[in-house]
């Protein structure tokens, strides 16, 4: 049985198709019966006659109106009651063993077969449904095979609307270009015992030769064809797909971001953002089990595959759908997408909607949780210090600092932070909630304690971010942030004394870069004394809080001093309570003070001098410029200019 509708702009393909049919026809084991509608004004050939007429197909026939065993008159092929009075009509009319019902026209996820003389109606999944069963009802016929020769048919929802009253399915889950009806039909005549399955497995794998050799960038390469066992998808997979979605929207809070990111790696029908939002379902299944880090969850999409793979009978896509596995499902990938299309996919799936959860979670994630993953939050700005919170002597805490960054205005946040014992277990949690906006920086602290009798060592931190939906936001663990409980020490030393310039003219001044590093966990005062060959030239007290370091810069006034070299050291007096005095003391750099020009350090001021200071010339220190050589600024003002060529220029020639 062979619904052509050609009320439409594919009468020319639906021409093409009754020819195909024919070029079989009938035989004594084979009916095959047509119902053609056609329209004016697209495809002139035999006879250019309009309405609709029956026909037993035999041999060689033409569509033209008195090869037609009736004409019954203008029809709306959208009507779910003209399917059914074809349907009937059929069987009462050329009774059979087994039967199958082709459909022909466009056609999407929702419905197929537009009819432009009745006003674009269109036969819904959920009318398709009621035909099946009503048939079934009535005279007691289950269709074996029912065929949908239009896109995107090839979803879930269709076969769930189609498994009432039929066995198999077979559809497209994205274009449909021209049956191979002529290689079908020459096999069931040739062998007419087939079942169902078999003639399913013809349909796909003929379809196959015809549209295998196109490149990824043809539209033909875009086809699609599979065949599915409805029982096994009722009986299976529809159930694994219903625990499914019920699961995500129970992990939503937590999962929303990993979701989203399956939905966006699922192969879609092409264009991508096409009006049905369909992907592909097994691939989606594969992408949860990726990105979603839950077992329950990664256990349901894994039986979700295993019921593909067993209710499917046969599969074949283009070469521009890689990831195609024969059925789609709704899955608009946004929320405006989601609006765009939910209700009508929601009229034309009504029984799909009533009697499955699918849509449930598309609405908890698209409209329960949208105003949560409109914006997305970060910590950010983290740090941690361990400290005394009982005055023992010992590190038994820390405080953690954090800033959380968002994409919103305005915005309420959780922080959840939880101390990691050395075996893996929580042993205390701290909260925090405020509100952040996005273009400020709001920090807050968390305050994570050692329980008494604690086991001993190296300590992780979690933090754990929650917006104001519940959605889980983002995650972050150090690890050894401080090892506890850890006795506290006095500690201080001199890490660096660095010389800017190695050659200094006398006269002028040298300066001294000195950093002092209180390592131990106490608030320290310390005097930091700075010597050359022996001859104290600064003595500066700091005020250093536990595990920080300073910096400071000496003067060294050269106006007093002989030629030749010195050699700078600095001292850190020693803290109450310090045992490790040894990084108290550090010899740094060496200064040459000499004739001022003497950039060379050779002890005379030549021409090897002036080349030196002219290639540096014009150079200023600020901002830090590599090609700066501070050993040519003589007078040490930060560049290289005529006054530091004056200086050398004056004692050009002379040496010691």
């Amino acid at each position: 049985m062979v619904y052509l509708d050609g009320d439409c702009d594919l009468e020319n393909y639906q021409i093409q198709n009754f020819l195909m049919i024919a070029s079989v026809g009938s035989t004594a084991n084979i009916n095959i019966l047509v119902q053609f509608d056609r329209i004016d004004g697209y495809d002139a050939r035999f006879g250019d006659w309009t309405g609709c007429k029956r026909f037993y197909v035999t041999s060689g026939m033409t569509p033209e109106g008195f090869n037609a065993l009736s004409h019954i008159g203008e029809v709306n092929m959208g009507d779910p009651l003209t399917l059914k009075n074809f349907i009937i009509w059929s069987v009462n009319a050329y009774p059979a063993e087994k039967y199958a019902l082709i459909l022909s026209d466009h056609g999407d996820n929702g419905g197929v077969c537009e009819d432009l003389t009745g006003n674009y109606d269109y036969l819904s999944c959920w009318e398709l449904y009621d035909v099946m069963q009503s048939v079934n009802q009535s005279i007691g016929v289950t269709v074996d095979l029912i065929g949908l020769d239009a896109c995107l048919m090839g979803a879930i929802e269709v076969a769930y609307h189609s498994s009432m009253g039929s066995t198999v399915m077979v559809a497209s889950e994205e274009s449909a270009d021209y049956w191979a009806y002529d290689d079908v039909l020459s096999d069931l005549v040739a062998s007419p015992t087939l079942n169902s399955a078999a003639l399913a497995q013809r349909f796909v794998y003929y379809y196959m030769l015809l549209y295998d050799d196109y490149p990824p960038d043809d539209f033909r390469a875009r086809v699609s064809l599979s065949a599915f066992n409805l029982e096994l998808v009722t009986s299976g997979l529809i159930p694994a797909v219903n625990a499914l979605g019920s699961q995500l929207s129970q992990v939503l809070a937590k999962h929303a971001y990993d979701i989203l990111s399956a939905i966006d790696d699922t192969e879609y029908a092409y264009p991508p953002a096409d009006f049905a939002y369909v992907g592909d379902l097994y691939h989606f299944a594969e992408n949860v089990e990726r990105h979603v880090s839950n077992l329950t969850v990664q256990a349901t999409a894994q039986s979700v595959l295993d019921s593909i793979d067993a209710a499917q009978i046969a599969e074949w896509h283009g070469t521009a759908h890689s990831n195609y596995h024969g059925l789609s499902i709704y899955l608009p990938p946004t929320e405006d997408a989601y609006y765009s299309r939910t209700t009508m996919y929601t009229l034309d799936n009504m029984y799909w909607i009533t009697n499955n959860v699918w849509d449930d979670f598309l609405h908890t994630l698209f409209v329960t949780y949208a105003p949560g993953i409109r914006s997305r939050e970060s910590l950010s700005d983290i740090s941690f210090a361990p400290f005394d919170s009982n005055e023992d002597g010992y590190f038994d805490a820390i405080h953690v600092t954090l800033d959380v960054d968002t994409t919103a205005q305005t915005l309420n946040v959780s922080v959840e932070s939880r101390l990691v014992d050395p075996s893996n277990n929580t042993v205390d949690t701290d909260y925090a909630d405020w509100t952040i906006t996005g273009d400020e920086d709001e920090w807050h602290n968390l305050t994570l304690y050692m329980p008494v009798g604690s086991e001993e060592g190296y300590y992780d931190v979690e933090l754990l971010l929650y917006d104001e939906y519940g959605i889980y936001e983002d995650y972050y663990r150090s690890t050894e942030v401080a090892y506890l409980p850890e006795e506290m020490q006095h500690d201080v030393a001199v890490h660096h004394a660095l010389a800017t310039k190695t050659v200094v003219g006398q006269g002028f001044p040298a300066q001294i870069n000195v950093t002092t590093c209180n390592t131990g966990h106490y608030l320290e005062t310390v005097n930091v004394t700075t010597s050359v060959n022996g001859t104290i030239i600064d003595t500066t007290q700091l005020v250093l809080p536990g595990g920080s370091s300073a910096s400071f810069i000496v003067h060294w006034e050269t106006d007093a001093v002989s030629l030749g070299n010195y050699t700078i050291t600095s001292f850190v007096e020693p803290v109450d309570g310090e045992v490790n005095t040894d990084d108290n003391a550090l010899t740094g750099d060496s200064i040459f003070v000499t004739l001022p020009g003497d950039v060379e350090g050779d002890r005379d001021i030549d021409v090897f001098d002036i080349v030196r200071m002219a290639g540096a010339y014009g150079i200023e220190v600020p901002p830090p410029n590599a090609l700066y050589d501070p050993d040519c600024d003589i007078d040490g003002d930060g560049d290289i200019d005529i006054f530091d060529i004056v200086i050398a220029a004056g004692n050009y020639g002379q040496s010691w």
